[in-house]
C-alpha cells in the first residue's frame, strides 16, 4: 500500500503541479474539513467533489486531451455521500501524520484507494 501512495503522490505532484488544488496540504485541509463553520467544510466538500471530478476527467481524457481511459485506482458507489468521503479523508489524515505536509490531492486518492478499491463492492 506505501507503493500505492508513492505513486499517487508523484502523479499528482508531476501532473497537477499547475493547479491551485495542489498547493493546499494535508494540514490545511484537515483543519477546514473539520471545522464547526458550515461554510469551511463546503470548501472541504467541494474540494473533495472536485479533485474526485478532475482524477476522473483525467483518466477518460488525459493530460494531453487524447481519449485514453485508463483503469480506476478507485471505485466509488453512487450511494457514498459527500459526509462519507469527508469522513475517510479525516480519518486517513490523522491516522497519517507524517504525511500531512504534502499536497492534499494525493492524500485524498490515498484514503479514496484504500477505502473504496476497484473489484470490492461496498
Amino acid at each position: 500500500m506505501r507503493g500505492v501512495f508513492f505513486a499517487l503522490c508523484a502523479i499528482a505532484v508531476l501532473g497537477k503541479s499547475n493547479t491551485a488544488a495542489a498547493y493546499e496540504t494535508g494540514n490545511e485541509l484537515l483543519l477546514i474539513c473539520k471545522s464547526s463553520h458550515s461554510y469551511e467544510r463546503g470548501h472541504c466538500d467541494g474540494y473533495i467533489r472536485g479533485a474526485i471530478a478532475g482524477f476522473d476527467a483525467g483518466n477518460v481524457h488525459g493530460s494531453d486531451g487524447v481519449t485514453s481511459m485508463k483503469p480506476p485506482i478507485f471505485c466509488i458507489s453512487r450511494q457514498v455521500t459527500i459526509l462519507q468521503l469527508r469522513d475517510i479523508f479525516i480519518r486517513y489524515l490523522e491516522q497519517n501524520p507524517g504525511h500531512r505536509n504534502l499536497p492534499a490531492e494525493p492524500l485524498l486518492f490515498s484514503a479514496l484507494t484504500i477505502a473504496f478499491p476497484c473489484g470490492s463492492i461496498r
